[in-house]
Parts: C-alpha cells; structure tokens; sequence
C-alpha cells in the first residue's frame, strides 16, 4: 500500500469510520518498537495479563505478523491494515514502549496542522494510551540531545507512562512538555534472579550448549549513526569485537570468577546484526548471536555479566547485583558529538573502559562488596520506585482498578 493511499484509508477509515464503534472494555492492543518485535516491557505486561485474567483479549500489532513466536492467546494484527484501525480505535488501552499516539511537531504549519487534526480524530474519551518506554536513559533525547532542535510535543489524552524512578519521571516529562501522566509503578524491564527464572535460564543455557561452569557474557553495544543518518554497523559493537584477543579475555575472566570457559552472547541493535558475519566471529572464540530471540531480556537470566557502552541495558541488569562492565572507545566523540550523555562516567556505579586491555585491568580489579554498594548509592539517587510489583499494579490498573498512581 502506498503512502497516498495508507493516509487516505487512515484517515477515511481509521480516523473518520472507526471512531463511531464502541469502545471494549476487554480489549487491549499492544506493540513494541513500532510492530517490530514481540518484546520489551508491553510483552512483559501482556503476559501478566494473560496470566491473571485469561478473558482479556489481547491484540499485538507487528509491521510483518509473520515469524513472531507467539503464545496462542495473542492475536496478532498488521499494522496499517483496515482491521488494525478497527482494533486500534475499539481498544480501551493501547500499550506501547515508544510514544505511538504522540511525537514533536516539525514546525512546518500544514504538517503540524494535520498532525493535531490526527491525533484529535484518534483520541476518544474512553481509550488511554500506555507508554513504557524502554529503559531509563543514559543517551540524551530529543530536545536534551546535544544540538537539538527545541520541538513542541502532542500527543493524545490521556497518556500514561510507566516510570521506574524520579530520573526518568523527570526526564520524559521534561521532554513531552508535562503532557503525560506518570504510573509510578517501577520498571518491566528491570531484571531481578527469581527461581522461576533461573530454571528458565538453566534449561535455555543448557539447549545453546552452555555448561553450569561456564561463564556467560552479554555483549550489548548500542547504534551509532552519522551527522547525515546513515547506520554505522562497524561503529556499533563489530569494530569494537575485531579489536578483541577472546582468548586473553577469557583467561581474565576465567581466572577472576572461576569459571570454565567463557561464552559471549552478541545483542546488536536490529539495524546493525544483518550487517555481521558471524561465521568469522565464532571462528575466534564461543561466540554465539543474541537476536535470535526477539526480547532482550530472555538473555538476562543467563547472564553471568554485561558489557555494554551507552545502552540502558546497564540499568535494567544492575538490580540482579551481577557485574556491569562499559566499554566505550568512542567515549570523547559521542558524550560531545553525537547526542550526550545524561550521566558522567565517574555518576555511574558500572566501571568504564576505553579499550579492551583497560577493561581487563578493570575486571582484575573488580570489587563486588565495593559495586554492590555503589549500585546501591546510585539506585538512591535515581529516586527508585522498586520494580517487584510493576506487573501486578499495571495489569491491575488496564482492568479499571483502582491503583494508586
């Protein structure tokens, strides 16, 4: 379907048509990174759902529905199809982990013109929107990124944001502009040890070959890109891997935790991992890929440690307590550059290198007592709002619940 005639059928349809059915009560419409994915914090919700009140019907929209492992409840919509429309305006909340139903106006008058028509037509007294974002943010955002321009921000009312501390509360209303309303609940992305996710993790490190002794590594590298918007894969995470000696890496490692071998899980960001030849990579050492599964956070279970540069995967991993180490060989371009960093090096509790050598240095000299107790500082200055009840208060608030915000 062309642009032309995806906007007229949206607007005709979608915006016009659709908005006279009546909203269902039992009806909630989920995506993750704008139908990329069946991942993140919506799927973390969605299953909750499903688990405490079977009778929710609960609606995924994917840009290819196809190839997604999906539990047998979720039913699963194209987006920008005329039945997505129709799901999307007679769902009672539509939950997403980017903003969706909002975004900044360009300033061009025509375009911002028919923005606000858009989002006036889609809103409807009876919906809400759901936003979880996905993390809290190291990289700065839009109008805090460096050389940004200042942007007003619109969105349908009302827009609820699931924050996970004062940080990030702070931040995001900030950049909306105070426009969305903030649930206090604590973050569905965080990662804390439970049993039932060790025996998870111990049944899927068993199936990629990994013994009980062997220590696990997550290699998480975040997207860089150029002034012009061009994709940089070498810069995001590959050259960064041709500069590593594994086996001097792994006797570090393996001499520090005691573990028998080491194994390094890969997670590029999906505009970087067709572009790597993993063929090569696993001739230098177990090295096996990370995006075969659609959601982060299946591998954060089987994770001994982290090494990541700017991602947010540093702050969803630090409540399990395990090592989080940086990796940032580009640190002067990018915290200048790029877009900025909300946090110094020396704010953050998670020991920082700018090349491999100095992060094996950085592991021999790593201090668990010592961490633990900056993770700890740092979560207090984070203003954290705890994350154990998070699924169980949102589920609760998507019924109609009466939840305290």
């Amino acid at each position: 379907m062309n642009r032309i005639l995806q906007a007229a059928v949206q607007f005709c349809y979608g915006d016009l048509y659709c908005r006279l059915l009546p909203v269902k009560k039992n009806r909630i419409l989920f995506s993750s990174f704008y139908g990329q994915h069946y991942s993140d914090g919506p799927r973390a919700i969605s299953e909750h759902l499903h688990e405490q009140d079977p009778d929710m019907e609960i609606w995924w929209a994917f840009r290819e529905p196809e190839g997604h492992r999906l539990p047998a409840y979720v039913r699963a919509v194209s987006m920008d199809s005329p039945r997505y429309f129709r799901i999307k305006a007679t769902a009672k909340f539509l939950v997403t982990n980017v903003y969706q139903q909002g975004g900044y106006l360009s300033g061009s008058r025509l375009r911002d013109s028919l923005i606000r028509l858009h989002l006036r037509l889609e809103n409807r007294k009876k919906q809400s929107v759901l936003t979880t974002w996905h993390g809290t943010p190291l990289k700065r955002m839009g109008n805090d990124a460096v050389g940004a321009k200042q942007q007003r921000f619109a969105c349908n009312q009302p827009c609820y944001y699931l924050v996970g501390n004062a940080f990030e509360e702070s931040v995001m209303l900030r950049l909306t502009q105070n426009k969305l309303t903030p649930l206090r609940f604590g973050s569905p992305r965080s990662f804390r040890p439970s049993a039932a996710a060790q025996a998870r993790a111990a049944a899927d490190r068993q199936a990629l070959g990994i013994g009980p002794e062997d220590g696990v590594v997550l290699y998480a590298p975040t997207f860089r890109s150029a002034p012009d918007g061009r994709k940089l894969p070498e810069a995001s995470g590959l050259s960064q891997l041709q500069a590593l000696d594994f086996a001097r890496l792994e006797r570090c490692l393996c001499d520090r935790f005691g573990w028998k071998k080491l194994v390094l899980i890969c997670r590029f960001h999906n505009l970087v991992e067709r572009s790597v030849d993993w063929k090569r990579l696993q001739g230098v050492g177990t090295i096996l890929p990370g995006n075969e599964r659609e959601d982060i956070q299946d591998y954060y279970p089987m994770a001994d440690m982290v090494i990541t540069d700017y991602s947010s995967v540093m702050f969803d991993f630090m409540n399990s307590g395990r090592p989080v180490f940086l990796l940032c060989p580009d640190y002067a371009s990018y915290s200048g550059q790029e877009r900025g960093l909300y946090f110094a090096p020396e704010e953050l509790p998670f020991p920082m290198s700018e090349h491999w050598e100095a992060l094996e240095a950085q592991v021999n000299a790593f201090d668990e007592a010592a961490y633990r107790h900056r993770l700890r500082r740092f979560r207090e200055r984070l203003g954290s709002y705890g994350d154990e009840a998070v699924l169980e208060k949102t589920a609760a608030f998507l019924r109609g619940e009466a939840v305290e915000l």
